[in-house]
């Protein structure tokens, strides 16, 4: 499990999203200390290694901007018929800071299983890729979702409507049908990203 972080290791961070998202790259050891306030870069270097060692950050030794996070893998869903991923945690990927944004704990990753999304856009859905999803209860139209069916979980793209929701596939296989919900019906989360196995090195 991820240790939760002191206020300052948080502080710290954020600062590292914050400056991602203004510059589109991380921030030199020197960027980060200035930012901060502090008076030695390595006090900077000194925070990051608590981060890496916490499990929030994996730093490249070679790339002075190379931080990395680490987000849960828990388990496997269904491209096809709904099946609940496996409760057990598999381990950790290391996913670019700049998919996560300031809040990785909002983020886990699933293992796709099966071919109802194989032609999904912008990318395809296919058995062993790695779905960044992250965690929400609701979604908008036309959002790939993590959906819940009677306890049990399935990928789908989300079309509400007045009193019932479809769930659609797309897919090269005509096997795989609209699904229909009206009760027992939820959302664990929207994918954000899909990883090849390649993409991540498992």
């Amino acid at each position: 499990m991820v240790e939760t972080l002191t206020p300052n290791e948080q502080r710290v961070l954020d600062a590292i999203a914050a400056h991602f998202e203004q510059h589109n790259r991380m921030p030199t050891h020197a960027e980060l200390a200035e930012t901060l306030g502090f008076k030695s870069k390595n006090s900077s270097w000194q925070y990051l290694q608590q981060l890496q060692r916490k499990g929030y950050l994996h730093i490249d030794a070679y790339k002075s901007r190379g931080v990395m996070v680490s987000v849960p893998i828990v388990g496997h869903v269904a491209c096809g018929k709904p099946v609940w991923a496996e409760a057990d945690l598999e381990g950790y990927a290391q996913i670019d800071q700049r998919f996560i944004g300031a809040n990785p704990n909002e983020f886990f990753l699933l293992r796709a299983d099966g071919d109802s999304m194989n032609r999904a856009t912008p990318a395809a859905i296919e058995d062993g890729d790695l779905l960044l999803v992250r965690h929400q209860s609701d979604a908008d139209s036309g959002e790939i979702v993590v959906a819940r069916i009677d306890g049990e979980a399935t990928v789908k793209y989300y079309k509400p409507s007045t009193g019932y929701a479809a769930l659609l596939p797309r897919s090269s296989n005509s096997a795989h049908q609209p699904i229909i919900v009206t009760e027992r019906f939820g959302i664990y989360g929207v994918v954000r990203r899909v990883f090849k196995r390649a993409d991540l090195s498992l």
